[in-house]
């Protein structure tokens, strides 16, 4: 067995046959299918029955609602695969997704592959056309560095399974992808990403991972605290001032949140998120930039907001006027 797919399944039973789906018409398909329901409410787990019932290669479990993260280490803990990957229920793939994925790490001796990712936000199946293969062997601070997003989240990969044998997702967190994907891209010994956009990830603003983001701040903070304190002291500098200033960002957004409110209590608590973030700021603002960032800056010190934006006009105007551009 070359591949184990892993499936977390919950409240998607719109979604779920189109994903379940696009992974059985692989073109690659020494793989085995693990979906695991994790008490969804819904009809999710009889339609991965009904699948598994079709399809020998289908695995199924039922487990009680413990989260994504619950659900892709009860995965893990029965692969049978040399590599593993990892697939959102309300998302689909390319028909080459594993077959390029898998090319990739056997060509170049990869521990980990990773493609492009396509978002789709009304569902609308787009056109899975061929790609030209651009394969570059990027390094994982680069691929952190240049696409942040792509690189946290567990899909859109091939791992080698080795690294998750002492390696599982947190229990109990929002976000847990944050805790897991530095580990295994900057501990890999080689990371392929491929320019062929392969995954598609759906934008279900009904999914989960659009929790409330101030439930999800706690766990985003300690995540970007365990990055800063991974990278502070290593030779990936560019990753470590990119996470000094995720850190700032997850105070600005929940202020940002919570600004509207009307209530007391979020009064006090943006007070109390903004003494937070000012006392950051003044040991860490060189490394947040003022032109890219004035959002963090206005969070931060919103009576200053006029002359945070005006600085930026006025420096404008100035480089104008002497023929410089504007940086």
């Amino acid at each position: 067995m070359e591949i184990s797919v892993i499936v977390p399944v919950y409240k998607v039973e719109a979604y779920l046959s189109r994903c379940i789906d696009s992974i059985l018409a692989q073109s690659f398909t020494d793989f085995e299918l693990i979906l695991v329901d994790d008490g969804s409410p819904d009809y999710c787990g009889k339609i991965c029955d009904k699948y598994a019932s079709k399809d020998a290669r289908i695995r199924v479990i039922h487990q009680q609602n413990g989260g994504a993260a619950s659900a892709r280490n009860a995965g893990i803990d029965i692969a049978k695969g040399e590599w593993l990957a990892f697939i959102d229920s309300d998302d689909w793939v390319h028909p080459d997704y594993l077959k390029m994925l898998f090319e990739a790490v056997k060509e170049f001796g990869a521990d980990v592959s990773a493609c492009r990712y396509k978002t789709v936000e009304d569902g609308t199946q787009v056109n899975n056309g061929s790609e030209t293969a651009l394969i570059s062997a990027e390094n994982a601070e680069e691929y952190w560095v240049k696409d942040r997003t792509g690189a946290v989240v567990p899909w859109g990969k091939l791992y080698k399974s080795e690294l998750f044998e002492a390696l599982r997702f947190p229990d109990g967190v929002i976000g847990e992808d944050e805790f897991v994907s530095y580990k295994v891209l900057f501990g890999c010994n080689k990371l392929i990403v491929m320019d062929n956009v392969l995954y598609y990830y759906f934008d279900n603003r009904d999914g989960v991972s659009k929790s409330n983001y101030i439930k999800l701040f706690p766990d985003a903070l300690r995540a970007f605290a365990e990055h800063i304190e991974f990278f502070k002291n290593s030779p990936w500098q560019k990753a470590y001032r990119l996470e000094v200033e995720k850190y700032a960002e997850a105070y600005s957004n929940a202020i940002w949140l919570l600004k509207g409110q009307s209530d007391e209590e979020s009064k006090k608590e943006t007070d109390e998120l903004r003494t937070k973030l000012r006392a950051y700021m003044e040991t860490h603002k060189a490394m947040i930039p003022f032109e890219q960032r004035k959002d963090i800056y206005i969070s931060a010190y919103p009576s200053q907001e006029i002359f945070i934006r005006g600085f930026g006009f006025i420096k404008q105007k100035l480089n104008s006027a002497f023929g410089k551009a504007d940086t």
